[in-house]
């Protein structure tokens, strides 16, 4: 008797031992492969600054522009920035450079506008191509990739 008790107190240890490691194996499985979910861990994801936009006037030139930068990142410039504006007013328009955008033009009505920024980047391709994406690789280290804010702008 004492003997089969021995037994079923390895049995039991070895059996532990195994689910011990199937877990660790599953667990490291899961954190390196599901890159959306190690993304966000820290989040990185492109931001749009608050800003105040001073007032524009009536038939005369107006410019004013932004940076938008990425959380959690000390590299901002690495990034390609693609950005859009909606509801602008009459005469103004918009081009970037890098991550800066200029609003700029002759505006060509009066009152208080709201318009919206979007931004969303893109990481540079660093020479390294990942031959087996998996299911959840995303092939970016960014939780989020774009962003959008509102803004204001009155015209005198």
């Amino acid at each position: 008797m004492n003997c089969g008790k021995k037994l079923d107190e390895v049995s039991e240890t070895n059996l532990m031992r195994y689910f011990s490691f199937a877990f660790l194996i599953f667990s490291i499985l899961i954190i390196t492969s599901c890159d959306p979910l190690t993304d966000c861990i820290i989040p990185s994801r492109p931001e749009l600054p608050e800003k105040i936009f001073p007032s524009a006037y009536l038939g005369s030139y107006y410019e004013e522009s932004f940076r938008a930068a990425i959380d959690n990142s000390t590299n901002d410039n690495g990034y390609f920035y693609f950005f859009s504006i909606s509801n602008l007013p009459r005469g103004l328009d918009y081009e970037s450079e890098g991550r800066e955008l200029f609003i700029y033009g002759i505006p060509e009505e009066t009152g208080d506008f709201e318009f919206t920024v979007y931004v969303s980047v893109d990481e540079p391709d660093y020479g390294y191509v990942d031959d087996d994406p998996g299911i959840f690789e995303d092939d970016d280290n960014l939780c989020e990739d774009s962003n959008s804010r509102k803004y204001r702008l009155r015209v005198q």
